[in-house]
């Protein structure tokens, strides 16, 4: 089987030979459009303009149910983006309008809570220096303390050593 040869795409200048081509290139187009249509769940469509403003239908199984059909689909589709729109553009004007309640005393009662806030929490963060200062100090005299009465040498250096047979 010798490869097709390929044909230019050109402007056909004979009026005659230009329809002749177009019902040839239209009775194949259609017949392809059938064999896909005798597949299972497939629809196909097919419309078809001569050179002479003529239109040409197929469908399977119904050109204007298929068409109807897929139009009410995008008109489904048109209408919830449409309503997500209409939500956001809602919510973008209550967030505006929240804005806009926000008056000059609310901000400054705002600022002198924040203030009220942050001098709790310098003063809270000086008490916890201070308590860790002294629990350090306390744990440095217990430790000293331990180590006094556990090293034994220190002990007897600081009681002087009497003979056991020495009376007065």
């Amino acid at each position: 089987m010798a490869p097709r040869q390929k044909r230019e795409i050109k402007f056909i200048e004979n009026e005659r030979s230009r329809l002749s081509t177009f019902r040839r290139r239209q009775c194949s187009i259609f017949k392809k459009a059938d064999e896909l249509s005798k597949i299972p769940d497939v629809e196909v469509c097919v419309l078809l303009v001569s050179p002479t403003n003529i239109s040409y239908t197929f469908g399977k199984p119904s050109l204007i149910n298929n068409v109807e059909r897929n139009l009410m689909k995008e008109l489904e589709q048109l209408e919830m983006h449409e309503e997500l729109l209409r939500k956001r553009n809602q919510e973008e004007l209550e967030k505006s309008k929240m804005l806009e309640k926000v008056e000059l005393e609310d901000l400054v009662a705002f600022k002198e809570k924040l203030e009220a806030l942050r001098a709790d929490r310098k003063r809270r963060h000086e008490e916890m220096k201070a308590s860790a200062t002294l629990l350090m100090l306390s744990e440095e005299t217990e430790n000293k303390k331990m180590k006094i009465e556990a090293d034994p040498r220190e002990k007897y250096e600081l009681q002087p050593r009497i003979p056991r047979n020495y009376v007065e």
